[in-house]
């Protein structure tokens, strides 16, 4: 069980993250606190499309024209 809790720990960071930028948001009557909780909920999004795209062991499988001289 703690293997796959921490295994999975970015995940865990993104959730929080959205969590907080979302409690931010709704609980302020400030403009600029809620800008800063929107900022952060963003920033968690950014943060989970980059971990989709991490691969762990990847070959490209195009091969490039060698070049006659």
């Amino acid at each position: 069980m703690l293997q796959f809790i921490l295994e999975r720990a970015n995940y865990w960071a993104i959730i929080a993250l959205m969590m907080v930028g979302l409690y931010i948001t709704f609980q302020s009557a400030n403009m600029i606190k809620r800008l800063v909780g929107l900022s952060i909920f963003q920033t968690s999004v950014f943060f989970f499309y980059i971990t989709l795209g991490k691969v762990a062991v990847s070959y490209t499988h195009l091969t490039l024209p060698t070049i006659q001289l």
